[in-house]
Protein backbone atom coordinates (compact mmCIF):
# COMPACT_ATOMS: atom_id res chain seq x y z
CA UNK A 1 0.00 0.00 0.00
CA UNK A 2 1.10 3.68 -1.02
CA UNK A 3 0.94 6.27 1.64
CA UNK A 4 -0.38 9.96 0.19
CA UNK A 5 -0.37 13.18 2.13
CA UNK A 6 -3.52 15.12 2.14
CA UNK A 7 -2.02 18.49 2.58
CA UNK A 8 -5.46 20.71 3.50
CA UNK A 9 -8.22 19.78 5.88
CA UNK A 10 -11.21 18.99 3.41
CA UNK A 11 -14.57 20.33 4.38
CA UNK A 12 -17.57 18.13 3.40
CA UNK A 13 -21.06 18.41 3.34
CA UNK A 14 -22.96 15.03 3.67
CA UNK A 15 -26.13 12.87 4.13
CA UNK A 16 -26.06 9.36 6.09
CA UNK A 17 -27.20 6.90 4.63
CA UNK A 18 -30.18 4.94 6.57
CA UNK A 19 -28.09 1.69 5.84
CA UNK A 20 -25.02 -0.35 4.80
CA UNK A 21 -24.42 -1.30 1.92
CA UNK A 22 -27.73 -0.90 0.67
CA UNK A 23 -28.55 2.61 1.63
CA UNK A 24 -25.37 3.70 -0.13
CA UNK A 25 -26.98 4.99 -3.78
CA UNK A 26 -30.14 6.38 -1.90
CA UNK A 27 -27.60 8.57 -0.22
CA UNK A 28 -25.37 9.84 -3.43
CA UNK A 29 -28.70 10.25 -5.22
CA UNK A 30 -29.98 12.72 -1.70
CA UNK A 31 -26.93 14.56 -1.85
CA UNK A 32 -26.87 14.90 -6.25
CA UNK A 33 -30.18 16.29 -5.41
CA UNK A 34 -29.63 18.56 -2.75
CA UNK A 35 -26.04 20.37 -3.66
CA UNK A 36 -24.81 21.54 -7.48
CA UNK A 37 -22.29 19.47 -8.36
CA UNK A 38 -20.53 20.90 -11.09
CA UNK A 39 -16.08 20.98 -10.08
CA UNK A 40 -17.15 19.16 -6.76
CA UNK A 41 -14.96 16.30 -5.80
CA UNK A 42 -17.66 13.30 -4.61
CA UNK A 43 -16.30 12.20 -1.17
CA UNK A 44 -17.78 8.76 0.80
CA UNK A 45 -16.92 8.45 4.49
CA UNK A 46 -17.75 5.26 6.72
CA UNK A 47 -16.46 3.77 9.74
CA UNK A 48 -18.09 1.42 12.40
CA UNK A 49 -20.20 2.83 15.68
CA UNK A 50 -20.46 1.61 18.91
CA UNK A 51 -22.36 -1.47 18.09
CA UNK A 52 -20.21 -2.38 15.38
CA UNK A 53 -22.70 -1.23 12.41
CA UNK A 54 -20.76 0.99 9.64
CA UNK A 55 -22.12 3.97 9.32
CA UNK A 56 -22.21 5.20 5.59
CA UNK A 57 -22.07 9.06 4.57
CA UNK A 58 -22.30 10.31 1.05
CA UNK A 59 -21.17 13.88 -0.01
CA UNK A 60 -19.30 16.65 -2.05
CA UNK A 61 -15.91 19.09 -1.15
CA UNK A 62 -17.09 22.48 0.18
CA UNK A 63 -16.18 25.35 -1.77
CA UNK A 64 -14.07 27.80 -0.96
CA UNK A 65 -16.28 30.38 0.98
CA UNK A 66 -19.40 28.22 1.49
CA UNK A 67 -21.16 27.88 4.15
CA UNK A 68 -23.48 24.72 5.18
CA UNK A 69 -26.83 23.72 3.76
CA UNK A 70 -29.75 23.44 6.21
CA UNK A 71 -30.34 19.75 6.48
CA UNK A 72 -26.89 18.23 5.52
CA UNK A 73 -23.93 17.52 7.96
CA UNK A 74 -20.42 19.45 7.61
CA UNK A 75 -17.81 17.18 8.35
CA UNK A 76 -13.87 17.95 8.40
CA UNK A 77 -11.58 15.13 6.68
CA UNK A 78 -8.72 16.23 8.48
CA UNK A 79 -5.08 16.70 6.80
CA UNK A 80 -2.63 14.09 7.16
CA UNK A 81 -1.00 10.88 6.01
CA UNK A 82 -3.39 8.08 4.47
CA UNK A 83 -2.98 4.73 3.01
CA UNK A 84 -4.73 4.31 -0.40
CA UNK A 85 -5.32 2.75 -3.36
CA UNK A 86 -6.78 3.91 -6.74
CA UNK A 87 -9.62 1.71 -8.23
CA UNK A 88 -11.18 2.61 -12.16
CA UNK A 89 -13.85 1.52 -13.70
CA UNK A 90 -15.09 0.72 -10.29
CA UNK A 91 -18.81 1.14 -11.94
CA UNK A 92 -17.68 -2.25 -13.66
CA UNK A 93 -17.38 -4.44 -10.30
CA UNK A 94 -18.69 -2.50 -7.42
CA UNK A 95 -16.58 -5.20 -5.08
CA UNK A 96 -13.24 -3.49 -6.10
CA UNK A 97 -13.65 -0.64 -3.42
CA UNK A 98 -14.77 -3.46 -0.62
CA UNK A 99 -12.06 -5.11 -1.89
CA UNK A 100 -9.37 -2.32 -1.44
CA UNK A 101 -10.95 -1.36 1.93
CA UNK A 102 -9.95 -5.18 3.06
CA UNK A 103 -6.54 -4.83 2.07
CA UNK A 104 -5.91 -1.28 3.91
CA UNK A 105 -7.64 -2.39 7.04
CA UNK A 106 -5.09 -4.74 7.32
CA UNK A 107 -2.64 -2.99 7.03
CA UNK A 108 -0.39 -2.36 10.55
CA UNK A 109 0.22 1.84 9.62
CA UNK A 110 -3.91 1.75 10.15
CA UNK A 111 -4.72 4.49 12.46
CA UNK A 112 -7.10 2.08 15.04
CA UNK A 113 -9.82 5.24 15.21
CA UNK A 114 -9.77 6.26 11.85
CA UNK A 115 -12.50 5.91 8.85
CA UNK A 116 -12.63 4.94 5.45
CA UNK A 117 -12.48 7.63 3.08
CA UNK A 118 -13.25 7.47 -1.01
CA UNK A 119 -12.19 10.42 -2.96
CA UNK A 120 -13.89 10.39 -6.22
CA UNK A 121 -11.06 12.01 -8.17
CA UNK A 122 -12.31 11.80 -11.99
CA UNK A 123 -14.86 9.60 -13.30
CA UNK A 124 -14.50 6.17 -13.02
CA UNK A 125 -11.63 6.52 -10.17
CA UNK A 126 -11.69 6.89 -6.99
CA UNK A 127 -8.70 6.69 -4.18
CA UNK A 128 -9.93 4.10 -1.09
CA UNK A 129 -8.00 5.55 2.16
CA UNK A 130 -7.79 5.32 5.50
CA UNK A 131 -5.60 7.22 7.93
CA UNK A 132 -2.38 6.36 8.92
CA UNK A 133 -1.02 6.08 12.30
CA UNK A 134 0.96 9.20 13.44
CA UNK A 135 4.70 9.09 13.09
CA UNK A 136 6.51 9.03 16.45
CA UNK A 137 10.02 11.29 16.01
CA UNK A 138 12.28 10.34 18.86
CA UNK A 139 15.05 12.56 20.55
CA UNK A 140 17.78 10.38 20.39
Amino acid sequence: MEEKNIKTDIRALCVTAHSFPEGIADAFEKIYSLVPSPSRMLIGLSRPNEEGNIIYKAGFEMLAGEHSIQGLEEVLIPAGNYLFQTITRYSENPLLIKNAFDKLLQDARLDPNGFCLELYVKPEEVWCMVPCRKKIKFWY
